[in-house]
C-alpha cells in the first residue's frame, strides 16, 4: 500500500492546485475554517445550497449526502478537502468539496471516487485536524 502513497498524495495534491486560489494562512491571524467538523459543515451548507438551485439533479439531495456518511476533511496547504470515506463511496458519484481555510470558500462536486478511502488511510497521518 505504501507504494501507492505518492501516486494519491499526488492525486490530492494536484486536486488542491485545480481547486481555485485560496489565499495562505498567516500566522497568528485566525481562519473562517479552523477544524475538519467545521470544514464539513460548510461543504454540507454548500451541497445543500446546491440542492435548492439544481433540485432535479439528485447529485447534492440530502439523502445523497446521508447515504456517503461519514465524510473526512484534509488540510493540503490552506484547502481542505472533505470527501466521502462511507463503504458506500465507489457505487455512485460522490459529493467532494474543498473548503477554503481563510475565508470559507466552497467548491464543491459530486464526481466518482475510486480511491478516496484508502488514500484516507493512507494519508491519515498527515494533517488531519
Amino acid at each position: 500500500m505504501h507504494r501507492l502513497f505518492p501516486v494519491l498524495l499526488f492525486h490530492f495534491l494536484a486536486s488542491a492546485a485545480v481547486a481555485g486560489p485560496c489565499p495562505p494562512a498567516v500566522a497568528g491571524k485566525l481562519v473562517a475554517i479552523p477544524t475538519e467538523a467545521s470544514a464539513i459543515a460548510a461543504a454540507k451548507v454548500a451541497w445543500r445550497s446546491i440542492h435548492e438551485k439544481t433540485w432535479y439533479d439528485g447529485h447534492f439531495a440530502p439523502s445523497t449526502i446521508a447515504r456517503f456518511e461519514p465524510y473526512r476533511a484534509i488540510l493540503l496547504g490552506s484547502e481542505w478537502h472533505v470527501i466521502s470515506v462511507s463503504a458506500d463511496y465507489s457505487k455512485d458519484d460522490a459529493p467532494e468539496a474543498f473548503v477554503c481555510e481563510v475565508d470559507a470558500a466552497v467548491s464543491a462536486s459530486a464526481k466518482r471516487i475510486t480511491t478516496h478511502l484508502t488514500t484516507v488511510r493512507a494519508i491519515a497521518g498527515l494533517r488531519l485536524r
